[in-house]
């Protein structure tokens, strides 16, 4: 069975991706604020920020993907607490962290 060290390690990580995105957002808004002092016209704001919206740096994309990981986390470690398939429990910790593996804090013994 999978040890809690492994939910804390995707609850710090899950943390991480929410710090980033909301400082995406913080960046993102300071730099309209100075576009807006600027007299810029904002063209190339509407460029950032299409390419941002859905794109895999959308701040209000990763913030969804967040809370959901988060949820999913809960739930599959109150599974294994119960002890309620925990072999399936154990492989979604697992595939939750895969995104992580290059992370110094990432086990080998994690793995899939």
């Amino acid at each position: 069975m999978m040890t809690k060290t492994l939910a804390d390690f995707l609850l710090a990580r899950i943390a991480e991706d929410k710090a980033d995105a909301i400082e995406l957002l913080r960046q993102h808004e300071r730099w309209e604020r100075e576009q807006d002092q600027n007299g810029a016209d904002g063209s190339q704001g509407s460029i950032v920020v299409s390419l941002l919206a859905g794109g895999p740096s959308d701040p209000a994309r990763i913030l969804a993907e967040v809370e959901s990981k988060r949820k999913v986390l809960h739930l599959v470690w109150a599974l294994l607490q119960m002890r309620v398939e925990t072999a399936v429990a154990d492989q979604l910790l697992r595939l939750l962290a895969l995104p992580y593996v290059e992370h110094p804090d990432y086990r080998e013994e994690w793995r899939p």
